[in-house]
């Protein structure tokens, strides 16, 4: 289905989409003009409801050149994100006053807008061999007829939620990076205490049980918990303009873990020890993009810190 990206930053980008894929409405269009999208369908109403612990999304409209019973999808966007879809077969009146149960969105988001089309691999016969007759008000070029309504943009939640969300996140963000900071310097000195062996010793040779259940209790349990608490940012649409960000913290976390387990290995080999087999990462993310060097996980800190104003001199 072709839907409607639409960005909210510039004109060049809102152009762009007219252009495109003729889903906004044209101020000026001429009759005689066979390239000028089509607007099928009207829209008087939309807004996003929470009933318990679910938005219900409710359109109202009408399409009164759409044959009845035609299927109607709509999808549900925010910028270059289709966030939901839901269809609904058009009634003999062509007027329609539908309600569906969003479940992708599970937290306040704004700016988000409606598409409806048509798309023809959902039509019974009836509406196909209406849509086939009539090319003059359904253009074969343009199916499936796609209309958005991003000048009916609505949120999903009030602008004191919204803002709430933000204030939290940017404290989530701080407290975060401090945990995440400690716990990286709690695993070095751990680290620096096995090698010099003062600690983690038994018989006064290196214990690797002993250090193993350190390491795991006091560093990867704690981690874990980190990246459940990342994941639900990052897998929240509420979230979405701090996706760049996510992103970095979450590889900043990653990259922490695999050190654990790189650097646990070395310290091993240093010590002349096989590495203990119950020593590789379990329901623990150490997939990082780059080789987690202290110079990469500087630059993940340093372009979050700056991204959110945060000093980094508060996260020793």
């Amino acid at each position: 289905m072709m839907l409607l990206r639409l960005g909210t930053t510039t004109c060049a980008m809102l152009a762009f989409a007219v252009l495109a894929l003729g889903a906004l409405p044209a101020t000026a269009q001429s009759e005689d003009d066979a390239s000028a999208p089509v607007r099928l369908f009207e829209l008087t109403s939309v807004a996003a409801l929470k009933k318990g612990d679910h938005w219900v999304i409710k359109v109202k409209g009408k399409a009164s050149k759409i044959p009845e019973k035609a299927v109607v999808e709509v999808a549900v966007n925010r910028s270059f994100a289709n966030l939901e879809r839901f269809r609904f077969e058009l009634p003999e009146s062509r007027r329609f006053q539908e309600e569906f149960v969003a479940t992708r969105i599970n937290g306040e988001v704004d700016k988000l807008f409606v598409t409806l089309s048509l798309p023809l691999v959902h039509q019974p016969k009836s509406v196909l061999k209406v849509i086939e007759k009539k090319g003059d008000v359904f253009p074969k070029e343009q199916q499936p007829w796609a209309t958005s309504f991003a000048e009916k943009m609505f949120m999903a939640g009030t602008q004191a939620d919204l803002n709430q969300k933000k204030k939290d996140l940017e404290k989530f963000f701080k407290s975060t990076l401090k945990e995440i900071v400690a716990l990286n310097k709690r695993f070095e000195n751990y680290r620096s205490e096995a090698v010099t062996k003062t600690r983690f010793t038994s018989g006064g040779g290196f214990d690797s049980e002993k250090w193993l259940k350190a390491v795991e209790g006091d560093i990867r349990d704690p981690l874990r918990k980190v990246q459940e608490g990342i994941m639900e940012k990052v897998t929240s649409i509420t979230y979405l303009d701090a996706k760049r960000d996510l992103g970095y913290i979450r590889q900043f976390a990653a990259s922490v873990a695999k050190r654990t387990y790189d650097r646990s290995h070395s310290v091993h080999r240093e010590l002349g020890q096989s590495v203990h087999p119950k020593d590789r990462p379990e329901d623990i993310d150490v997939a990082t993009s780059k080789k987690p060097t202290k110079k990469y996980m500087r630059r993940l800190v340093s372009r979050i810190c700056d991204s959110r104003g945060i000093d980094m001199k508060e996260l020793q």
